[in-house]
């Protein structure tokens, strides 16, 4: 039976997202028919590489692309910062649903545009539509008002099922990365992020040619510790400090140690943290206890 403490400090972030108010960041000035960025100079638009729904390699694009401003459809509730600066907007025609608006600079505008295009996985941030404007290109993407970072600051502790699910997710999208001959070159929490579902879906704007994995699994090392123990050791060893929580035994710290011994994404996605685990996303955002409102505050986007 769990006592009252771990009651006290079991996740239900579904109760705290919806008890805190929205983060403002710089953008919150943001006014329509404006860019997040400022727009750079270019001799051609992405329009002008990527016509309609074909990419230059001839392939059919998975995502919707409109030559228009993304105000004449949507409008803008809160800026917010997710994984890089966002503005939160509902359909003017559905406004019952908030959404993500994103914005690229022009250096990566072609090389973002073609990533949402070709790449669609449950475990990667995605696109649902994509506009040029201004010589900007904006992608609205689906709602995720969480990132790993706010489930580090806030005082509940995830139980080990719950870490098990959320390194599932994470690994998998990494899988995909892997698949296309990529790699995450910037993964840390505050770029992991994860819908009301329990869904966990990393941000791949710093994915590049795969070389190495051994970094990747290095910064896996330092959330799963961050997860576990809310911080790592200062000397930059592997390892939990309480044993009460992370028994020497147990599963996770078990993960965490290999981590250091394999070589691959793949070969952690083995271990048996992850494949003895029955629970599910829904089990992330369900849970009998409730955090305090101050354990999030000022650092959720809802």
């Amino acid at each position: 039976m769990s006592s009252k403490s771990d009651r006290d400090t079991a996740f239900d972030l579904e109760s705290k997202v919806a008890q805190n108010p929205a983060l403002q960041t710089s953008l919150q000035n943001v006014h329509e028919n404006e860019a997040i960025e400022p727009p750079r100079k270019r001799r051609h638009s992405p329009s002008e590489e990527k016509p309609d729904n074909v990419l230059n390699n001839g392939q059919r694009s998975l995502l919707k692309l409109k030559n228009d401003s993304p105000w004449n459809s949507y409008r803008k509730e809160f800026a917010c910062e997710l994984a890089g600066d966002a503005v939160a907007v509902v359909h003017n025609k559905n406004p019952s649903r908030v959404l993500l608006l994103r914005s690229y600079p022009d250096a990566i505008s072609s090389k973002m545009l073609q990533w949402f295009s070709q790449h669609q996985h449950p475990h990667i941030m995605s696109a649902k539509e994509a506009y040029l404007f201004k010589n900007s290109l904006f992608i609205i993407c689906e709602d995720l008002p969480l990132t790993m970072e706010y489930l580090i600051v806030c005082r509940a502790y995830p139980t080990e099922a719950q870490l098990a699910v959320i390194m599932r997710q994470i690994l998998e999208g990494l899988s995909y990365l892997v698949t296309q001959g990529l790699e995450h070159q910037a993964l840390k929490s505050s770029n992991i992020l994860m819908n009301l579902d329990g869904i966990v879906k990393i941000d791949v704007q710093a994915q590049g040619k795969n070389k190495d994995q051994r970094a990747t699994l290095d910064a896996l090392k330092t959330i799963t510790m961050e997860l576990m123990e809310k911080h790592t050791k200062k000397n930059g060893t592997t390892g939990v400090n309480d044993l009460k929580r992370w028994p020497v035994d147990s599963n996770a710290v078990k993960f965490l140690a290999a981590i250091d011994s394999v070589s691959t994404v793949d070969e952690l996605r083995k271990h048996q943290l992850l494949t003895q685990c029955t629970a599910t996303e829904g089990e992330l955002m369900s849970s009998p206890a409730t955090i305090q409102s101050q354990d999030l505050c000022c650092m959720t986007s809802r």
